[in-house]
Formats: C-alpha cells, sequence, structure tokens
C-alpha cells in the first residue's frame, strides 16, 4: 500500500514539474511571439502530450501490479504442489514398508535351499482355507499396488504441472522485466524532454537578452544625439541672444539737455 502511494505521489511531482516547465517556457516566449493562436496551439499540444504520458505510465503500473500478482499466485501454487509431492512422498514411502511386511508374512525364507516358497508343509493344514487366504492377501496387495501405481501418475501430473507453473513464472518475470525497461525508458524520455525545454528557454533567454541589450544601447544613442542637439540649438540661440545684445549697445544715443 506504501509503495502504490509512493508511486503515485512520483508520478504527480513528475507531472507538476513537466506542466509548470513547459508553461514558464511559454510564458518566457509569449512577449515575442507574434501570432498569439499559435502560442495556445503549442501549449495545448503540449499539455496532451504531458496526459498521453500520464495514461502511458498508469497503463504501466497498472501491468506491473497484474504481473506481480500473478507471480504470487504463481509462487503460491508452487509451494501448494511442493507440499503434495512431499505428502505423496510420504505415502510411497509408508506403502513400501506396508507391502515388504505383507510379503514377509505371506512368504517364508528358506535359507538352505535359498529359495522364496510357500510354506505348506505342514500335514495338519488346510490348503483350502490357505489357498483362500492367500488369495485375498494377493488381492488385497494387488489393490495397493493398483493404488500406488495411480499415485505414480498422480506425481507425474503434478511434475508435469510444475514444469508448466515454472514457465508461466518464467515468462510473467520476463514481462516484468520487460515493463520495468519499459517505465524506465519512460522517465528517460521526460527527463530528456525536461532537459530540451530547459536549453530552450535558455536559448530564448540568451537571444531575449541579446536583443534588449541591442535596443537598450539604441535608446541610449538616441537620447545622446537628442541631447546633443538640444545642446547645439541652446548654443546657437546664446549666440543669437549676444549678437542682439551687441547691436543694440551700438545704437545708443546719447542725449543732452540743457
Amino acid at each position: 500500500m506504501l509503495l502504490k502511494k509512493l508511486k503515485i505521489i512520483f508520478f504527480i511531482v513528475i507531472f507538476i514539474v513537466l506542466f509548470i516547465g513547459t508553461i514558464k517556457s511559454a510564458a518566457a516566449v509569449s512577449p515575442f511571439i507574434k501570432n498569439r493562436s499559435v502560442f495556445y496551439e503549442n501549449s495545448l499540444s503540449i499539455i496532451n502530450k504531458l496526459k498521453l504520458y500520464k495514461l502511458s505510465l498508469n497503463k504501466l503500473y497498472k501491468d506491473l501490479k497484474k504481473k506481480k500478482n500473478e507471480s504470487n499466485k504463481l509462487n503460491h501454487k508452487i509451494k501448494h504442489l511442493k507440499i503434495r509431492l512431499e505428502k505423496l512422498k510420504k505415502k510411497i514411502k509408508n506403502s513400501g514398508y506396508i507391502i515388504t511386511q505383507l510379503l514377509r508374512d505371506i512368504f517364508i525364507i528358506n535359507k538352505e535351499k535359498k529359495a522364496d516358497i510357500i510354506n505348506l508343509s505342514d500335514k495338519n493344514s488346510n490348503y483350502f482355507i490357505t489357498n483362500y487366504i492367500l488369495k485375498n492377501l494377493l488381492n488385497n496387495e494387488e489393490y495397493k499396488l493398483k493404488k500406488l501405481i495411480n499415485r505414480n501418475k498422480k506425481f507425474a501430473n503434478i511434475k508435469k504441472e510444475i514444469v508448466i507453473e515454472r514457465k508461466r513464472l518464467k515468462k510473467g518475470i520476463d514481462g516484468l522485466s520487460q515493463s520495468k525497461l519499459k517505465l524506465k525508458k519512460m522517465i528517460a524520455d521526460s527527463q530528456n524532454y525536461m532537459s530540451t525545454v530547459k536549453e530552450i528557454k535558455t536559448k530564448k533567454s540568451a537571444v531575449n537578452n541579446k536583443k534588449s541589450r541591442f535596443l537598450r544601447n539604441k535608446v541610449i544613442k538616441l537620447i545622446n544625439k537628442i541631447k546633443n542637439k538640444i545642446k547645439i540649438k541652446i548654443k546657437i540661440k546664446n549666440k543669437i541672444k549676444n549678437k542682439n545684445k551687441n547691436k543694440n549697445h551700438g545704437d545708443v544715443k546719447f542725449i543732452v539737455v540743457k
């Protein structure tokens, strides 16, 4: 549950970072865009790309979760089958002990002749009864042997199932590794996209700074020209005034009153 929450937070953070970066880059370029509709179309295309990235990441996360659940189920099945195998092995072992014990009860080993024969040497014994008992014992043993054969068949089928389940588990692990590689590729693509956006932003800011410096120098030159022109005009006006003053001084008349 905690891993799921962390993954969701990680995807949200990536989405917010990409969205803020694209908006800032678009805002930095927007004053120099002549056609506003192009800017809005570009921003909408970026937002659509981000949505597609988010959807693909969610899909990959769901695939990973599904593969993980499948692998857990397969592991549980394999554990259950191993337990069943152990139980069958114990049953087969116990059945083997029972068979050997019954064979010892039915047959008597004659050590002198070194051969397995049925002990019917007792003259007082009833052959019909012994034959009936032996037949019953043999039928029971045959039934038990059939059971053991069926158990062996089940054991072989379980082995086949284990092999199939292992193959499925291997496929699931391979699919999980491929999904992880896809997720890493998506993260790398998003990081590359962010780096390209940053590069474009820095380039455009450098161009804008260059243009602003050029315009500032141009404005300063124009201001200096205007100032120089104003100074020249003031000097000309002052010269004209001085000339007029000198002329007025030359035309002064002195009137003598008697």
